[in-house]
């Protein structure tokens, strides 16, 4: 996984006095360019940071139905609109819907329906060992719940206070067009958790449940040592959406097909 990159605010091409300009503007096309880069740049190292959650269906020779092990962080989902985009011959492209920012959605005008997925923290127990030889598990990642997987979260949430940070599932998928962060959850056992604040991104500081990393218990039952605690990933800055000028850019760059293999369900849940 590669290294989490940090970004300062303010720090845009446009906010230097380019020649021609009065110091807030510019004219031509030129910074259009650059600022677009800018972001995908940006956009690509929190990618690389912050891994998403995604499962095959079945692994191995022959063939057998994954399963893997997943532990809450936080139990309570950052609900938003979502895009996806079939490019490059596989759906792993996602925007953000501009719905509620103001602005109108030009992925919505150009027919690409917005789902609504509930994101969460989550500790991803599968194994990989990197060229160097470092063994990776127990990883935070982005876990976004939609469609028939989101609404299995909601009961399985009912069933323990609304919250499921800390809660330990063995998850499978029950099919190739079942959800890829799984459709199959089966409940191992509540590991400790405590309250915390947190401030994230454009949001006051509020007060949350998440699963206690510090915990020695926490780390004998996952036969891992948390050398800081796993807080939940801040949301409004990783899945920040496109201002409507940066996605008719976006767009007009990317060569995106219709169709494909693989495509996940839309299926509305409401939440």
């Amino acid at each position: 996984m590669a290294k989490k990159q940090t970004t300062k605010g303010g720090g845009s091409p446009a906010a230097e006095a380019p020649a021609g300009g009065g110091g807030w503007f510019q004219t031509g096309y030129d910074l259009v360019g650059q600022e677009v880069q800018r972001l995908d740049r940006q956009r690509e190292d929190w990618a690389n940071a912050i891994r998403r959650y995604w499962m095959p269906e079945k692994t191995g020779t022959p063939p057998k139905t994954l399963v893997n092990n997943v532990v809450f962080v936080d139990g309570i989902p950052f609900t938003y609109r979502e895009h996806q985009f079939y490019l490059d011959g596989h759906w792993r492209n996602w925007n953000t819907c501009l719905i509620g920012t103001g602005e109108k959605c030009c992925f919505d005008e150009a027919g690409n329906k917005n789902y609504f997925v509930g994101a969460y923290t989550v500790l991803d127990g599968s194994e990989w060992k990197a060229k160097d030889g470092t063994i990776h598990r127990w990883e935070t990642t982005l876990y976004p719940a939609k469609g028939d997987a989101l609404k299995a979260l909601r009961i399985l949430a009912d069933a323990r206070g609304g919250d499921l940070a800390g809660c330990w599932f063995r998850v499978s998928r029950s099919g190739d067009k079942s959800p890829s962060v799984g459709s199959v959850f089966d409940f191992v056992e509540r590991l400790p958790a405590k309250k915390i604040k947190v401030k994230m991104t454009g949001m006051p500081e509020r007060e949350i449940t998440i699963l206690d990393t510090q915990n020695p218990a926490v780390g004998k039952k996952l036969n891992w040592q948390f050398k800081a605690l796993v807080k939940p990933i801040d949301y409004p800055a990783i899945l920040r959406p496109k201002t409507r000028a940066e996605a008719l850019a976006w767009m007009g760059s990317q060569n995106i097909q219709q169709g494909g293999a693989g495509e996940e369900s839309t299926t509305e849940v409401a939440y």
